[in-house]
C-alpha cells in the first residue's frame, strides 16, 4: 500500500516545454505543473531522487543531467540526441542516461507518449557504492565511516524492459506506477540503486552470498537489528525515519534498510505502519475514543491519512471496522 500519498508535490530538474492541453495521468507521482503567461509548464527540482509519470503529446528539452536517469517509455516513441548520435525509445524499452550527459529530448505525436523517468542521484549511488563490498566486519566495525564509494559508467543504450535482468526490476516498478501502488520512499531509492550497481558490475552473485553469514556475525547482526525493531514498537506513536532506525542499530542506513527486510521480510516503514495500524485496531475495539484521537496516538498526521491507510490494508474504514469489530458489540 501506499502510505505517501498524500505527500505534497516535488519539482523536478530541467526545464521543458509543454502544450497547454497536455496532462500529468496521475499528480500522486508528484509531478507539478507550471503554467507562465506564454502557455508553457515549467518544472524545476528540488531533489535528486524523485519519479516522473508523464503523458505527453509534446516535449522539448536540452539540458546536461545532473543525475543518473532511468527513462522507459509505456505508449509511443521519445527521441534523444547525444553527442554519439540519436536514439529512439520505444514501448517497453528503457535507456539510462549517465550524469554529466549532455543530449537533447524533444518529440510531438498525435497520441499522447506516456513515459517514466527515475532520477537517482550522485550522493545516494555514492552512499550505496562505498557500502555494497564490505565485509560484515568492516560493517559491524564501522557501520557509517564508508565514505563515497566509485560509481562507474553507465553504457548508453537501449534496453528490453522484459528480458534484460535489470529491465524486469523496472517493469515491477512500472506497473506499479500504473497501478498507483508505487510508494516513493527512500527504500525504493536505495534498494534500485543497489540492483543496478549490482548489474553493472556484475556482482549478483556476490550480494546474494552476503546471506551466507558466519554465525557469531549473523547473530550480532541479528542483535543490532533488533534494536531498531524494539525502537518501532516501544515509539511508534513517536516520529521515527530511517536514519534514527539506523543508528540504534548502528549500521549504516543503507546495509539496514537491506538486511531488516532479510530478517523480517518487510521494510522498517512498512513494519512501523502495520504495527501502528494494529495499535490502532485494538483501541477501535475495545474503547470508544474517537477517531482522531486514535490516529495521534498511533503516530498518524491526521485522522485523513489514518483513515486512507486503514482503508488501504484492511478494505474498510475506521469507523466501519468498528461497528462490525467492537467488544462493545
Amino acid at each position: 500500500m501506499n502510505p505517501d500519498a498524500d505527500l505534497p508535490a516535488r519539482d523536478i530538474s530541467f526545464p521543458v516545454f509543454l502544450r497547454k492541453n497536455d496532462q500529468t495521468s496521475n499528480p500522486k507521482h508528484r509531478v507539478v505543473l507550471r503554467l507562465n503567461p506564454h502557455n508553457l509548464f515549467s518544472y524545476r527540482q528540488k531533489a535528486d531522487n524523485c519519479t516522473i509519470h508523464s503523458n505527453l503529446s509534446h516535449f522539448q528539452t536540452q539540458e546536461t543531467s545532473t543525475s543518473l536517469s532511468l527513462k522507459m517509455v509505456l505508449h509511443g516513441n521519445e527521441t534523444y540526441h547525444f553527442r554519439t548520435g540519436t536514439k529512439t525509445l520505444k514501448q517497453g524499452e528503457f535507456l539510462l542516461v549517465d550524469r554529466g550527459t549532455d543530449y537533447i529530448c524533444d518529440f510531438t505525436s498525435p497520441q499522447p507518449v506516456e513515459g517514466i523517468c527515475i532520477y537517482l542521484g550522485q550522493a545516494l549511488m555514492q552512499d550505496v557504492s562505498g557500502q555494497i563490498h564490505k565485509k560484515w566486519s568492516e560493517i559491524l566495525e564501522n557501520p557509517v565511516e564508508a565514505g563515497p564509494g566509485w560509481v562507474p559508467g553507465f553504457f548508453l543504450n537501449t534496453h528490453s524492459l522484459s528480458s534484460h535482468r535489470f529491465g524486469r526490476v523496472l517493469h515491477d516498478v512500472k506497473t506499479k506506477i500504473v497501478r498507483d501502488d508505487f510508494s516513493d520512499t527512500e527504500e525504493f531509492y536505495y534498494g534500485l540503486a543497489e540492483a543496478l550497481l549490482c548489474e553493472q558490475t556484475t556482482s549478483f552473485n556476490e550480494m546474494q552470498s552476503l546471506t551466507s553469514l558466519k554465525e557469531s556475525t549473523r547473530e550480532e547482526l541479528f542483535r543490532r537489528l533488533h534494536l531498531a525493531k524494539n525502537l518501532i514498537e516501544e515509539k511508534y506513536s513517536e516520529k521515527i525515519d530511517n536514519d534514527l532506525l539506523a543508528r540504534e542499530a548502528c549500521l549504516s542506513k543503507y546495509h539496514f534498510l537491506r538486511t531488516f527486510k532479510q530478517a523480517f521480510g518487510t521494510s522498517p516503514r512498512q513494519y512501523l505502519i502495520t504495527k501502528r495500524l494494529e495499535v490502532s485496531r485494538r483501541y477501535l475495539r475495545f474503547t470508544e475514543k474517537p477517531v482522531d484521537e486514535i490516529a495521534n496516538l498511533c503516530g498518524f498526521t491526521d485522522i485523513f491519512s489514518f483513515s486512507g491507510t486503514f482503508k488501504k490494508h484492511y478494505a474498510v474504514s475506521p469507523s466501519e471496522f468498528r461497528r462490525i469489530n467492537s467488544y462493545r458489540a
